[in-house]
């Protein structure tokens, strides 16, 4: 039970370093050029080591997957709906090999039906709430569970 604190501190120093250190994107644009989608990422980024909460959708109660892709997007005053279920209808569809920074990226059960949403960061990582228990955090399509189950990309914003 103490990886939790030790996840949401590391995740935590993380995002506080990423902000404080990145005053350009590595191409050496301004963060203020961003697109939409990456400013979304960027508003997410910020809420690494939130604890997961099933039907959370603000940082003051923790956030579920889909509730934390609507609160990103809503601050960039892209209206999302609220749940999984809904997100995956929305946008236009992305392969994996053209996703970009800030798309949906959604995840199928073995039945394949789409019950998990993140938001693709970049290098095959995705951000998420993954479960109760977790925070919100990275992981990588390269682990079995995810690149196994991933089940479309939508881009909601330019």
């Amino acid at each position: 039970m103490k990886r939790v604190p030790l996840l949401r501190f590391v995740a935590a120093l993380t995002a506080r370093l990423r902000q404080r250190f990145s005053l350009t994107l590595p191409n050496g644009t301004d963060p203020s050029a961003r697109s939409e989608a990456q400013q979304a990422l960027a508003i997410a980024e910020r809420h690494l080591g939130t604890p997961y909460k099933w039907g959370g959708s603000t940082p003051a109660t923790g956030f579920d997957a889909a509730g934390l892709v609507q609160y990103a997007y809503d601050q960039v005053g892209i209206h999302l709906p609220r749940t999984t279920n809904e997100q995956v209808l929305v946008g236009s569809p992305v392969a994996f090999a053209e996703l970009v920074p800030g798309d949906l990226v959604f995840f199928r059960d073995r039945s394949g039906d789409v019950y998990h949403v993140g938001m693709y960061a970049s290098d095959g990582r995705f951000l998420h709430a993954p479960f109760t228990g977790d925070v919100v955090k990275y992981d990588s399509f390269s682990t079995p569970y995810y690149g196994q189950r991933f089940a479309t990309g939508r881009r909601v914003a330019d």
